[in-house]
């Protein structure tokens, strides 16, 4: 239905066979219809036809001059400069589930890289007492995750990192031979659940010397991916979806580039 309507909708096109002549550019933006139904008419499935051929998204880090230590209250001055985006797409089908769209933003600095979660719920799924240390399987859970491959033209070899509500995180290193789960980055990370708003936050910075291969420079980028995994309702979304049944799908990684 949507791809034969494509074009009355998208486009000032009047000439249709076989019907009266329309009126004026008679265009989704002109019909009285609540806004978020204008949004999955207009733009979720449009997104969702063309998910295989639209544009790489790219996530600008705003550039810091100082370090600090993560809270999970996503406070500092500096996240008001970092341009959010959105991680709402499902990873097979790229079907948007805005009522669970994390807001994801980062920054950076000659030392860390920094990134931002904050994720709305309904339910959280997670361990109760929280391990100890990393375990296997987090990701059966609720996560928030980051993928990101430490050169530009090499995807075959990237960093996982995860985090839960309650404080777990993991990460390990892939490679087209092996997944190192004993492998760990330098990182800090803080967790706030915020139970009024229904949102969990995750604030959290790794080091650059685990996390690429040069030192990090405006304008330089890096090959990534950011997910969530909503157990309650098994949902696996993206930011940029893999249109495969794994997140492991380096080719549609977007980019993270180093901004000013």
């Amino acid at each position: 239905f949507y791809q034969k309507c494509y074009r009355f909708f998208e486009t000032g096109d009047t000439d249709w066979p076989h019907m009266t002549p329309i009126q004026g550019d008679w265009k989704i933006s002109s019909v009285d219809l609540p806004a978020t139904v204008q949004r999955k008419i207009y733009f979720d499935n449009a997104r969702r036809i063309f998910a295989s051929s639209l544009p790489t998204p790219t996530l600008i880090a705003a550039r810091i001059a100082d370090d600090f230590m993560p809270d999970g209250s996503l406070s500092e001055d500096a996240w008001d400069r970092a341009l959010p985006q959105r991680v709402e797409s499902g990873l097979v089908d790229a079907k948007a589930v805005p009522e669970l769209s994390v807001a994801v933003r980062a920054l950076w600095s000659d030392r860390f890289l920094y990134l931002g979660f904050e994720a709305p719920y309904e339910k959280l799924t997670m361990a109760d007492p929280p391990a100890a240390g990393e375990r296997d399987g987090l990701w059966n859970d609720d996560v928030v995750e980051f993928f990101c491959a430490a050169a530009p033209d090499d995807r075959t070899t990237y960093a996982e990192f995860e985090w839960a509500p309650n404080g777990e995180t993991l990460d390990l290193q892939i490679s087209p031979t092996e997944k190192r789960l004993a492998w760990n980055a330098v990182r800090n990370a803080a967790v706030v659940v915020d139970t009024e708003a229904k949102v969990w936050r995750v604030e959290a910075r790794i080091a650059w010397s685990d996390l690429a291969a040069v030192s990090p420079e405006v304008g330089s980028r890096l090959p990534a991916n950011f997910y969530r995994h909503n157990a309650a309702t098994r949902q696996f979304l993206a930011w940029n979806p893999t249109l495969t049944r794994t997140a492991h799908t380096p080719a549609r990684f977007g980019w993270l580039q180093l901004g000013e």
